[in-house]
């Protein structure tokens, strides 16, 4: 449960930001749709199945990535490492230095090559989680009640015709009376209409410069393979506003590790 001062401080800092936009009711109930439920169930079985994905508890992936800079391609080994569905943490050994990001359930923070760390805000950082096995975020809102799960329409992804799911995490009115956090905590996932096969997620990046200015965020899937009986993306490419940011493809993948929390703070 996000504490009392942590809500106010949210609730504060974005309803003094954002631009000004309809009232929101103070809560909604949860509601999950049959066949929302259905089609996120279908894609946790074409991943490996409900009890393969449940049983992973961290997981570890090393490639290559390769960041778009000011028209510029940047590229070096990476690690990438995610406990649970919140701890994420991504380390980049470039020309230039070591470059690493990572985020917890409320934070996170990035270490720039030259040492200097700049924070993460909540509101972006609360959909970077689990970035590159996006099965764990299913499977908790199938698993739990909390959240709403509806049918968002379709869309095209890399030419192939997708299912768009939402989930929406639900708050009691005390926590998120102006229901900004369930607006945070909204992700869109994009299924292969045919397959079953997760093709993106969608959800929504914010400014940092104060004026809280949303800007979509999408992770694109593709070139799948078995690893313990899941079906993983090696290929995992993030656009922001349209434009990709970085490209990571990955060589090796493997689960329950024993990762420690630690592991997810600079």
């Amino acid at each position: 449960m996000i504490g009392a001062s942590l809500v106010l401080f949210l609730s504060l800092a974005i309803c003094a930001h954002a631009a000004p936009q309809t009232p929101q009711p103070a809560q909604v109930a949860p509601t999950r749709d049959p066949q929302a439920v259905s089609i996120l169930s279908q894609a946790l079985a074409a991943a490996g199945g409900v009890s393969a994905v449940s049983v992973v508890q961290d997981f570890t992936g090393t490639g290559t990535i390769t960041y778009y800079w000011a028209n510029q391609e940047v590229s070096g080994q990476a690690t990438v490492r995610g406990l649970g569905t919140s701890d994420f943490r991504l380390d980049a050994q470039l020309p230039q230095g070591a470059r690493s990001w990572l985020v917890t359930a409320l934070q996170g923070a990035v270490k720039n090559v030259d040492g200097t760390t700049t924070a993460i805000q909540y509101s972006n950082a609360i959909n970077l989680g689990s970035l590159t096995f996006p099965y764990g975020g299913i499977a908790a809102a199938l698993n739990g009640s909390s959240a709403s799960i509806s049918m968002a329409g379709t869309t095209t992804v890399n030419g192939r015709q997708g299912t768009v799911v939402q989930i929406r995490q639900a708050f009691s009115a005390a926590d998120d009376p102006t229901g900004d956090l369930a607006k945070l905590n909204t992700k869109n996932y994009v299924l292969d209409s045919q397959t079953f096969a997760i093709l993106e997620t969608q959800d929504t990046m914010y400014s940092d410069d104060g004026r809280m200015r949303p800007v979509s965020h999408e992770v694109i899937f593709s070139n799948f393979t078995q690893v313990n009986g899941l079906n993983v993306p090696l290929t995992v490419t993030e656009k922001v506003g349209g434009q990709e940011t970085w490209s990571l493809v990955l060589t090796t993948v493997s689960f329950n590790t024993g990762l420690a929390a630690s592991l997810f703070q600079f």
